[in-house]
């Protein structure tokens, strides 16, 4: 595979396109991308970043960055050497391979965007390998040339990196005139860095008619965010002319071809500063070939010295490495000693939790006893009351029945005096027929009297009944109780005794109250009851006229 020649680069017309945001380190070429983003452009989906020495960010892609540095290394080069990159290279197997990963990492942090930002100052080193890259993927580059003063950026390298000054000003120069050279072709724009700051605006509307690219998204939409990242404090290293002229550590080819870019970034390139240029590119390559060839053997000098002190540090990490993997187990012990530690703490709030839930759990189940044991004595004394109500029930039917007995007496006597008080009416009707008036109304009160007496003795027979079933019931009631306080039978043995006395009392009473019924009855089959029937005909008979 032969180089590319930028005069034989036939890029086809995609509908994708990339930015490639050119320009030496610290030249202002994360600003640019920023802003490019900010304004619609996709930004990688892997971002390096940012660290001290670019708060704002780098807006690269990581893994694009490290597949260049390993290009660079594979070509014996790296991204600080000011040299050409090696002709053969593009020849090697190496490059083929590359040419594929290279391909794959544009796929996997771009997709299929159709605008995107591919910003890494690597890239001018090799810029032609990268464009036939992108030819293959059908994606159409345009260029966004970042420009700063050669001595801005050498003193920005210095203060990161230590650098000296010729050195970086070599690097700024194989940077710019490399990538100038091969985004000829291009549609490009060179934007110096400090225009950007004054007035993005301005250089921004400007590079996307060079570039033909219509941002996506309105100036004014992302103006807040812009204008925060475009801060003042970013332009840190200041130059003037003079001084760049004057500087003992820059060369003169840094100072032309700044000049003759600064022209090209106002007005159209002609042939006459392509030549220019390419005049300044022949010189600063044979001062490189021949000031690298010297350079060599000192390098190779440093770059064993490098190996050896890699390797004395390298042991010395190991032999930290050790004291560290020591020092991680001895706090890992006390690590696990502290977890422990929390653990058993941890246990001992948990059995005092426990402890504390049994011991409120054994409080609520003798509260919930002493309750159930004041309910049952609540009960107990309850139908202690029941008894002893029951009793005075008992005492008042036992004071009723004595009261019915005198009466039944006072009756016995009152029928008694009625007897003797008819056996003298039948004497007087016999002695004299003149008191038959005076014995019918005799007789008509004895009728009365008779049918009263008659009537009460119905109504104390009921009564009697009544008071019969009421001493079943409360016997009834008696024994319910008795059994529903069969564990407290030593309690009521005596009631019980006395309740089966009255019991007995009270089936005395019926007897005696059976027999006072039977007397009844036997005295109105009894013959005075039956002599006395013609008086109570004759008293029917003169009531009926």
């Amino acid at each position: 595979m032969k180089r590319p020649s930028p005069a034989k680069q036939k890029l086809a017309t995609p509908k994708r396109r990339a930015i490639l945001v050119l320009g030496m380190h610290r030249s202002g070429t994360s600003a640019f991308s920023g802003v490019a983003c900010a304004l619609g452009a996709s930004a990688p989906n892997t971002l390096l970043p940012a660290s001290s020495a670019n708060a704002h960010g780098y807006w690269e892609s990581l893994p694009l960055l490290l597949l260049h540095n390993e290009l660079l290394a594979s070509a014996d080069s790296s991204w600080d050497d000011w040299r050409r990159l090696d002709p053969k290279w593009y020849d090697s197997l190496d490059a083929q391979r590359f040419r594929g990963r290279l391909q794959d990492v544009l796929r996997s942090e771009f997709e299929q965007k159709p605008l995107f930002v591919v910003k890494d100052p690597r890239l001018c080193r090799f810029m032609p390998f990268f464009l036939n890259v992108l030819q293959d993927m059908a994606v159409a580059p345009v260029g966004l040339f970042a420009l700063r003063d050669p001595l801005e950026v050498a003193f920005s390298l210095r203060r990161r990196d230590g650098f000296p000054i010729a050195k970086s000003v070599a690097l700024w120069l194989r940077h710019v005139l490399e990538a100038e050279l091969h985004s000829r072709k291009l549609p490009r724009c060179i934007v110096l860095y400090e225009n950007l700051l004054k007035d993005w605006r301005l250089e921004m509307s400007r590079a996307g008619e060079k570039i033909g690219v219509v941002w996506p998204t309105a100036f004014e939409t992302s103006a807040i965010s812009i204008e925060n990242f475009l801060a003042t404090d970013l332009h840190h290293e200041k130059n003037e002319s003079k001084e760049l002229e004057k500087h003992p550590d820059l060369l003169f080819l840094a100072a032309e071809t700044y000049r003759l870019l600064c022209m090209m970034s106002t007005s159209e390139a002609d042939r006459d500063l392509f030549a220019k240029l390419d005049a300044v590119h022949a010189k600063f390559n044979e001062a490189s070939d021949f000031f690298g060839a010297i350079l060599r053997d000192e390098e190779l000098a440093a770059q064993q010295l490098r190996l050896q002190l890699n390797q004395k540090s390298s042991e010395l990490e190991q032999q930290q490495a050790t004291i560290d993997q020591q020092n991680a187990r001895q706090q890992k012990l006390a690590d696990e000693n502290h977890q422990k530690e929390i653990e058993r703490s941890e246990y001992v709030t948990q059995l005092g939790k426990l402890n504390n839930q049994l011991l409120e759990q054994l409080a609520r189940h003798q509260q919930e006893l002493a309750r159930q044991n004041r309910q049952k004595e609540t009960e107990r004394l309850g139908y202690v009351a029941q008894l002893c109500k029951l009793s005075g029930e008992l005492e008042e039917l036992r004071d009723i029945s004595a009261k019915n007995e005198t009466r039944l007496t006072e009756l016995s006597a009152e029928l008694d005096r009625k007897k003797d008080e008819h056996g003298r009416l039948i004497a007087d009707l016999e002695s004299s027929k003149n008191a038959r008036d005076d014995l019918q109304a005799r007789l008509a009160a004895s009728r009365d009297f008779s049918e009263r007496l008659a009537g009460k003795l119905a109504e104390l027979g009921g009564r009697h009944k009544e008071l019969q079933a009421e001493g079943l019931k409360r016997g009834a009631i008696i024994d319910s109780i008795n059994r529903e306080i069969a564990t407290q039978k030593s309690e009521i043995a005596t009631q019980k005794s006395k309740v089966e006395d009255l019991l007995k009392v009270l089936a005395e009473r019926d007897d005696k109250n059976r027999g006072l019924q039977a007397e009844i009855d036997a005295f109105y089959r009894s013959r005075s009851w039956r002599m006395t029937g013609p008086f109570r005909a004759l008293r029917r008979f003169f009531l009926q006229e």
